[in-house]
């Protein structure tokens, strides 16, 4: 797995990052959340526009971005409008959509654009290759509420996404279970492990965690692979965050 560098922070080593995201509203619930996330220790900021209530003039989304960058300083800015058809909170059409992902980055303000790599393939193409060429960094994306598709249709998305230009990718089915794609073409599926659902929140975002440090340990894709599904379970069965001895229990458990 290459590491990505965004400013200070190098992703895909050492210690799993944290990402804090601002759903503000008002410019001024934006701005002040920013400076409240300046004073904890994380490590990329995403701003998920789509909660924003001027989300649709692009002049002023940009001048909220300046003002968030600025605050920032030096810590990562993470770019996301997420689309109310993949759970986010406002609809705007596939070229407006595009058009605000460009001109965010074409900007400097932000240093990473979540992209929604379904919108359409011309539509995509031209957002990477744009917001390459502006020198942000992107994240592919892909979110069904409405469904687990089947494992075939998951391996086809996550193929998708690595013909975009993503190398690993990792897609949680909740209580189904998991699957990787690798940058050398292996797909790997893991069921999910037995446990009681206590809170889902942040289980995602462990698997993820988990992933990166099983990879930092023995740069293995199966052993990330399990780190990331015994970290994400551990967590979703769990009032907070799990801890290592309760990601190391489900570890164990785990055969492939």
């Amino acid at each position: 797995m290459i590491p990505v560098k965004v400013r200070n922070v190098e992703i895909g080593t050492g210690k799993p990052k944290i990402c804090v995201s601002n759903i503000g509203v008002t410019k001024e619930e934006i701005l002040a959340l920013t400076k409240k996330y300046t004073n904890i220790p994380m490590d990329v900021m995403e701003w998920r526009v789509d909660w924003y209530e001027d989300v649709t003039d692009t002049a002023k989304v940009i001048e909220t971005a300046k003002e968030i960058r600025e605050l920032l300083g030096e810590i990562p800015f993470l770019f996301t409008f997420r689309t109310s058809k993949e759970g986010g909170n406002f609809q705007l059409p596939d070229e407006d959509y595009k058009t605000l992902n460009i001109a965010v980055a074409q900007s400097g303000y932000v240093d990473i654009v979540d992209v929604e790599i379904f919108t359409g393939d011309e539509i995509v193409t031209e957002m990477i290759e744009k917001i390459h060429a502006a020198g942000a960094k992107i994240i592919a994306s892909n979110h069904d509420f409405d469904q687990t598709p089947s494992q075939s249709d998951i391996v086809y998305r996550l193929r998708k996404m690595q013909d975009m230009g993503a190398r690993n990718v990792l897609v949680s089915m909740a209580g189904k279970g998991a699957v990787l794609v690798t940058e050398d073409g292996r797909a790997y599926k893991m069921p999910a492990p037995e446990g009681k659902l206590v809170n889902a929140v942040g289980a995602g975002d462990s698997m993820v965690a988990g992933f990166v440090a099983g990879w930092e340990e023995k740069h293995d894709y199966l052993h990330a692979f399990k780190m990331g599904i015994a970290a994400g379970s551990a967590s979703a069965f769990s009032e907070n965050l799990a801890t290592k001895p309760e990601v190391e229990a489900i570890l164990n458990t785990l055969t492939f």
